[in-house]
C-alpha cells in the first residue's frame, strides 16, 4: 500500500474517533480524557493534511526542476545529444503532467 492510501485510511479512522469523542456525551470518561483524545486526534488530522499538501508541492517542484533542465539543454550545440535530451525530457514532462 502506498503512503497516500495509508494516510487516507488513517484519516478516516481518526475522523471516526474524533466524532465519537467530540459528540458522544454518553461515554463514561472524564472531560480531561475527552479533551486529550480530541486534541491528539485533531493534531493527527492536521499532520495528515500537512503531508497531503507536501505531496502536491513535491510534484510541482519535480516539474519545475525538469522544466529548468529542458531550458538549460537549449544552450547546448545542436546535435544528436541535444536532440535526445530534448526529446526525452519533454516526453518525461508530458508523462508527469498527465499523471494524477
Amino acid at each position: 500500500m502506498n503512503t497516500k492510501k495509508e494516510l487516507e485510511e488513517l484519516s478516516e479512522r481518526c475522523l471516526e474517533q474524533l466524532t465519537k469523542y467530540k459528540f458522544n456525551k454518553g461515554l463514561e470518561i472524564s472531560d480531561k480524557f475527552r479533551k486529550g483524545k480530541i486534541t491528539a486526534l485533531s493534531y493527527t488530522l492536521e499532520l495528515i493534511y500537512h503531508f497531503f499538501e507536501k505531496d502536491k508541492l513535491l510534484k510541482k517542484e519535480f516539474n519545475d526542476i525538469l522544466s529548468n533542465q529542458i531550458n538549460d539543454a537549449q544552450s547546448l550545440k545542436d546535435g544528436d545529444y541535444k536532440k535526445a535530451l530534448d526529446e526525452t525530457l519533454n516526453w518525461i514532462s508530458e508523462l508527469s503532467k498527465n499523471q494524477k
